[in-house]
């Protein structure tokens, strides 16, 4: 009589439990390959601080209602002395116009001030990423811009210089021998 291999046991079950999803939402990953802190789905929410997942809010919890397209929405801290405070900011077209500009809310959307200096392309979505008191506005069709959050001023990164003309000069000490070497183009 032939007795049967003893079969491999069963695994034991391991509960897990997250309180925070701090790798954040990875859907570029396959669902077999996520750390046990990454969201794979998320529908209708957004992570905020320390990985805590809460409702992806809607526009009309902001007030104002826009009266052609929103381009790009993000909320960002301000920070004056030990005070962190949240606010808003839009880019939108509004009235029909040919650009777009950027606006900003100090109280949750109710009013919205308009930021003058630079506008944005009038079909172009935006992507925002905030850093040392500034935000950065990108959208693929202008040049990036910053808005500084302390002095609320926006500018737009322009061209850098074509350069011309490029000298080398070399001195200093190379093998016994003193030897620096510059290079310099009609910006320096």
């Amino acid at each position: 009589m032939i007795t049967p291999k003893q079969g491999a046991k069963s695994p034991v079950p391991k509960i897990l439990s997250i309180k925070a999803w701090n790798k954040g939402y990875m859907s570029y990953l396959d669902e077999g390959r996520m750390p046990d802190s990454g969201l794979y789905k998320m529908t209708n929410a957004i992570l905020s601080q320390n990985g805590t997942v809460k409702p992806r809010p809607g526009l009309a919890k902001y007030g104002k209602k826009f009266a052609d397209k929103i381009l790009g929405m993000t909320e960002f801290v301000e920070t004056k002395g030990n005070k962190r405070s949240n606010r808003l900011a839009v880019v939108a077209r509004n009235n029909n116009d040919e650009r777009a500009f950027l606006f900003i809310s100090e109280d949750d959307g109710d009013t919205w001030q308009k930021i003058t200096g630079e506008d944005f392309e009038k079909d172009a979505r935006c992507n925002f990423l905030q850093a040392a008191g500034k935000i950065l506005i990108t959208n693929g069709e202008d040049f990036s811009t910053i808005y500084t959050i302390e002095t609320k001023k926006l500018v737009r990164q322009r061209e850098l210089p074509n350069i011309t003309e490029v000298t080398a000069t070399a001195e200093g000490e190379v093998g016994g021998e003193k030897c620096n070497i510059l290079l310099c183009g009609d910006w320096c």
